[in-house]
Parts: structure tokens; C-alpha cells; sequence
């Protein structure tokens, strides 16, 4: 309250709720002049009266606010998606650690991983865990059945396919079904 140096805060996600004054409902960072960045550690702003007269002359962030996740979606290629992101805090504000070399899953499905971040200006830092939720999609694979052809009244031919679409150096021989094919024709 009445801060004229403070720049930046940052709210532990444990504090439940920030008060103001009782007596002349004043917020918590009413006259702080400087104050353009609250940043809260927690997935919700916490509840408080952050001050009348610095609406719009500062900025709150919560924690899905920091970064935006490049891509969540990938298809199944046999190896680890790769984690990439982009920056959403104000400027000053730069990622120190990220690890963006946190092991993710690579088999098909949907994963949700905590990933550790530390944030830093040059006056202070912090760490905290950003959720990620990726999926990863089946590969697709094509089957044709090759052309065949025969000779009236012979009998018809076997049909058979070739495949595409796999990854990983997989090939047909690990196919657990290779498909049903009939025909109408007779002879």
C-alpha cells in the first residue's frame, strides 16, 4: 500500500486471498505508482481489492498465463515430441531454466507432465511447474490392394495389399492382421 519503488510482485499460489483496508476500502497496492506487474503462482487470481486507482496502470498474470505451448498435438513418429513454447511474460522477464529436455512420452495417447520453469529479472526470480497436456495421434497407414487381373473362367485371384504410411523403420511384418479382401466377380 503506498509503495512508490515497488515494480513487480510476485504471490506465492499458497496465499488464499490479498485484503485491503477495512476502513476506507483502499487495495492492497493502491498507490503504488510504479507497481506494472502482480504475478500470481497459482492457476486463479486469489481473492482481494488490488487498489481503485492503478486499474489499467498494472498487469496480473496467473500461471497459464506465462507461456503458450507451441504445439500439442503430434502424430506418432517413434520418437519424443519436442517441447517448445513461447514467452508471454512481460519483457524483463526471461526464462533462466526450462528444461526443455524433460523426457516426454512417445506412444500414442494424451500425457499430462509438469514442466519446471525459473523466471528471472534482473532484480528477482522465480520457479514454478507449467502444465503440459499433449496428445499423440495414431499413425496413419494405408492399405491398396494391388491389381490383379485373370482369364475368363479361371478362377479369381488372391488379393493381397501393399502398405504405407509406417514409421520408425516398421514395416508389414508387424501387421497382426492383414486385411479380408472378396470379390463379386465369378468366373
Amino acid at each position: 500500500f503506498n509503495c512508490s519503488s515497488l515494480v513487480d510482485i510476485v504471490i506465492p499460489s499458497t496465499v488464499t486471498s490479498i485484503g485491503g483496508s477495512d476502513m476506507s476500502n483502499l487495495g492492497a497496492f493502491e498507490g503504488c505508482t510504479l507497481l506494472r506487474t502482480v504475478i500470481f503462482l497459482s492457476d486463479k487470481k486469489v481473492n482481494g481489492y488490488f487498489g481503485y486507482n492503478n486499474i489499467g496502470k498494472f498487469t496480473t498474470y496467473v500461471k497459464s498465463d506465462f507461456i503458450s505451448w507451441d504445439n500439442n498435438i503430434f502424430d506418432y513418429c517413434g520418437s519424443e515430441p519436442t517441447l517448445s513454447y513461447t514467452n508471454n511474460m512481460p519483457a524483463g522477464f526471461k526464462v533462466t531454466s526450462d528444461n526443455k529436455n524433460t523426457s516426454l512420452y512417445k506412444n500414442v495417447g494424451t500425457y499430462t507432465l509438469y514442466i519446471p520453469f525459473t523466471f528471472a529479472t534482473d532484480d528477482m526470480s522465480f520457479d514454478v511447474e507449467i502444465p503440459y497436456t499433449y496428445t499423440i495421434n495414431p499413425a496413419r497407414l494405408t492399405a491398396k490392394s494391388k491389381d490383379a487381373s485373370r482369364l475368363y473362367g479361371d478362377g479369381n485371384p488372391e488379393f493381397t495389399s501393399t502398405y504405407t504410411g509406417f514409421v520408425n523403420g516398421d514395416d508389414a511384418s508387424v501387421l497382426t492382421y492383414n486385411g479380408n479382401y472378396s470379390t463379386t466377380a465369378t468366373a
